[in-house]
């Protein structure tokens, strides 16, 4: 895992409205997904047309005032710009605000002697004030490039910059519902992989941001290093992998709090969303590549029991990433329809108390899908590596636009 996952990380650290046309088909019978309950009976699924991120067409923004003072928004959604900074931009008003101003990424055309400075992974506290993000800073030396990394947090009513960790370089990080705390994996040491494993796995840390606080929040207490925390909803829960090989994912685990338990599934998945009730998990088992069946599958926390969610594609089609709506009665998720070998991927929902599946549209490469906090609207990154755009899906008029140049856009929470 630590592999691919390092290499994405530190590439990024370094180098860093159309409407769809309504209608229903019948998809093949299925078993009702169970959370919420379904009602018995057929699936129906609301199609669009297949249009690409090339050939969609973009409504466009009010003309865009550019500034550096924050200020309260609604609908307002982090990313990273065009030109690598960190940006804010609010969906209707069209307002753009520079949380960053220096990114230099690395260029072949840049001078030898140049310092590059690059962006990535931006994630909101709980309530909206903080915004945290990864700077990659590398500057040429007698011999090579040294880099220094930093988690840095923005309070975006004050534009107070706080310098969160330095120095270390990280996989994941999660911040702790209802604190203006974070959690981290650490780094893991090669030894880990190819000599004494349990003397070098590490677990997972949190810190204060407001108070610079350090310790240690869950140990490895099977002998295997954490990676990748992720909090339910009301923060009585971390989830984590156990990482096991430097390729591919490990076992998915997670730490009951208000049980004092460490829980191990020795299961390994892919990506995956925690309902908001903290009852049910929504995943896939793309936990390295896609063989090209993968399907969403949800569950209790603790159930060998499993329901897949449909549609069943008619073709070589895959899905991933699914993420439960805020009110936990939806899922989204992405759908390759022509197999591994495609870069189409399609964004479908999934209604719980009604069975429908909607096919909202079609896009290149998406990623980084997300509900805005009041669950009507869908954010994604599409494009080329070149030309990544952020694309807004308003799910209740099936119609979707591009609103900014960018990538790994993430809502503010209200």
């Amino acid at each position: 895992m630590r592999n691919l996952r390092w290499v994405f990380v530190l590439l990024i650290l370094f180098v860093s409205g159309c409407s769809a046309q309504s209608g229903s088909v019948e998809v093949p019978p299925t078993e009702a997904a169970v959370y919420p309950p379904s009602p018995a009976g057929k699936q129906t699924m609301s199609t669009g047309n297949q249009t690409s991120v090339e050939t969609a067409t973009r409504t466009a923004l009010p003309a865009a005032t550019q500034t550096s003072e924050p200020r309260i928004l609604p609908y307002r959604i982090a990313y990273i710009s065009e030109n690598g900074n960190v940006a804010i931009v609010g969906l209707f008003e069209g307002e753009r605000i520079l949380v960053t101003e220096d990114s230099s990424p690395f260029s072949i055309d840049s001078p030898q002697e140049q310092e590059t400075i690059t962006y990535c992974c931006p994630k909101w506290s709980f309530d909206g004030r903080y915004l945290a993000f990864w700077q990659g800073r590398s500057a040429p030396n007698a011999s090579a490039y040294r880099t220094e990394y930093r988690l840095r947090a923005v309070d975006v009513s004050t534009n107070e910059t706080i310098d969160v960790l330095q120095e270390s370089v990280i996989v994941g990080y999660d911040w702790r519902p209802g604190s203006y705390e974070i959690a981290f994996d650490t780094p893991i040491d090669i030894r880990y992989f190819i000599e004494e494993r349990e003397a070098n796995a590490t677990g997972i840390h949190i810190i204060d941001i407001q108070n610079g606080n350090q310790r240690e929040l869950v140990s490895p207490e099977n002998g295997y290093a954490l990676a990748g925390p992720i909090w339910s909803v009301g923060g009585q829960t971390l989830t984590f992998s156990e990482i096991l090989y430097m390729e591919g994912s490990g076992p998915f685990a997670y730490y009951d709090f208000s049980a004092g338990r460490y829980h191990s599934t020795e299961e390994v998945i892919g990506s995956y969303s925690l309902s908001p009730n903290g009852e049910w998990i929504a995943f896939d088992r793309i936990s390295y590549l896609p063989a090209g069946d993968e399907r969403i599958w949800v569950r209790e926390w603790d159930s060998e029991k499993e329901t897949r969610i449909p549609p069943n594609f008619e073709r070589n089609g895959y899905a991933f990433s699914p993420v439960f709506s805020p009110d936990g009665e939806r899922i989204a998720y992405f759908a390759a329809l022509d197999g591994p070998e495609s870069l189409e991927t399609s964004v479908f929902t999934y209604q719980f108390s009604t069975g429908e599946t909607s096919n909202l549209g079609s896009f290149s490469q998406g990623s980084s899908l997300s509900w805005s906090p009041d669950g009507r609207f869908l954010v994604l990154a599409a494009g080329t590596f070149e030309d990544r755009g952020i694309w807004v899906i308003d799910t209740d008029r099936a119609e979707f636009r591009l609103i900014e140049k960018g990538q790994e856009p993430i809502w503010q929470p209200q």
